[in-house]
């Protein structure tokens, strides 16, 4: 009987320490599966983290070149003058007499002056940035980066065109169409034509897989 309650007691001793060794063990795997969760958590997540992080480097570039004052006499002032002459262009076919002067679009009864901000650049700016950042092969960025940016351009010449038809008929309205109205439906515009490219690019991408 003592022997056998000796024996019983070296078994659950035994026991005792191999349930110790077990949790030992248990322990590092617990912290290797964090660490694997952790990991997996990256890689899913690391292109929404590298994509907002080069768009903000490509933004930041962008208005340092903006603040420039070479930008704003090759760039800004030329896209101006470009907007103005296709503006008073086109309103010219609707019958509204209007000549242009540098960025001045002007006739007997009313005249716009385009200047910075109203140019549609920063707008898209935060396009182009939005097509570089996102993570797709280049060869897809090249139509969006294009189009996009001839789409842009085409809103924003038809942003001057109805500031000025609204100067002349509705002149009560033009502030709050030019601070208000167009400010925010140009970037809506911008955000919208970016969507529809990555729509673009992801059906491309599932096509040629």
């Amino acid at each position: 009987m003592a022997k056998s309650k000796r024996n019983n007691k070296k078994q659950r001793a035994k026991a005792q320490k191999s349930a110790k060794v077990k949790r030992k063990q248990a322990a590092p795997s617990i912290f290797e599966h964090l660490k694997r969760q952790l990991q997996n958590t990256w890689l899913t997540r690391s292109p929404i983290f590298l994509f907002v992080l080069l768009f903000g480097v490509l933004m930041t570039a962008f208005y340092i070149l903006w603040l420039m004052p070479f930008f704003q006499r090759t760039v800004v002032e030329t896209v101006a003058r470009i907007d103005a002459q296709l503006a008073s262009l086109a309103l010219n076919l609707f019958g509204q007499g209007t000549s242009c002067e540098g960025d001045i679009v002007a006739s007997s009864d009313f005249s716009v002056s385009i200047k910075r901000g109203c140019d549609g650049i920063e707008a898209t700016a935060v396009y182009l940035a939005g097509v570089l950042a996102f993570p797709i092969a280049f060869s897809r960025k090249v139509p969006g980066l294009l189009w996009g940016t001839a789409f842009l351009f085409m809103a924003n010449l038809l942003r001057v065109i109805t500031l000025f038809l609204v100067g002349v008929y509705i002149p009560v309205a033009f502030d709050i169409m030019h601070i208000e109205v167009w400010q925010a439906l140009f970037l809506i515009l911008a955000v919208a034509c970016w969507l529809y490219w990555i729509q673009w690019a992801m059906k491309k991408d599932k096509i040629d897989a």
